[in-house]
């Protein structure tokens, strides 16, 4: 097979095996990077974010406040942002911005506006996962990269979810139907929504979630 420059092939097909291999994740985005062409691959992408008031905003203030703990998060109360963002992390035992691994290709010193983003992206993942309300499986991780590729137009993203058709085909083909219906419904929420990248979820934990929905024009 013929190599094709940017990407990593070995990270690329752990990751379809077990799309909870996050070090192949990072992986794939660390040569994503280095891709040749990347300037065309990522056009899109930064004209969706240097369009965005917004995120422009937070990218000028770099915005970047601490996180709290899981403990913290719980105590906010009931059908709150921050509590619904607890319970999914220790569902999972996990933490915010993936504590323990390293993140090291995300962050950089002067951070340009994709760079920033990246780090973002990564510091407010499992967010993601909490205002949808999904969990982790395989099915549920590829309905948000879809609703991601529909905000940016990633070709990290696009990368990522291609994965997903494989992993069906060949590890999950009873799930065919709700894969395909899964990645469609996103990726139109993605299109329709405001732009998450541009949204202080950090100064928000205290935000009933159903409002937090509403202000990102999202229906569950």
């Amino acid at each position: 097979m013929k190599h094709i420059p940017g990407f990593d092939e070995e990270a690329y097909f752990n990751f379809i095996q077990e799309p909870n291999d996050t070090p192949s994740v990072f992986k794939l985005q660390s040569t994503i990077l280095t891709a040749p062409n990347r300037p065309e691959m990522i056009q899109w992408t930064v004209k969706a974010i240097t369009s965005n008031e917004n995120f422009m905003a937070l990218y000028n203030e770099q915005y970047n406040p601490p996180f709290p703990s899981n403990d913290e998060l719980m105590r906010y109360s009931e059908g709150s942002l921050g509590r619904a963002v607890a319970v999914h992390l220790l569902a999972n035992d996990i933490s915010l911005d993936f504590a323990g691994m390293d993140t090291s290709v995300f962050y950089q010193k002067n951070m340009s506006p994709m760079a920033y983003l990246g780090a973002r992206m990564i510091r407010t993942h499992d967010v993601y996962h909490a205002v949808f309300g999904l969990g982790t499986s395989a099915l549920e991780e590829h309905k948000l990269l879809s609703f991601q590729l529909g905000q940016l137009a990633s070709p990290y993203h696009m990368t990522l979810l291609s994965s997903g058709y494989i992993r069906m085909a060949f590890f999950e083909p009873e799930k065919i139907p709700d894969f395909l219906d899964g990645l469609a419904h996103y990726y139109k929420v993605g299109k329709s929504a405001d732009f998450f990248p541009g949204f202080p979820f950090e100064t928000n934990w205290a935000t009933p979630l159903a409002k937090v929905r509403e202000l990102l024009n999202v229906v569950v």
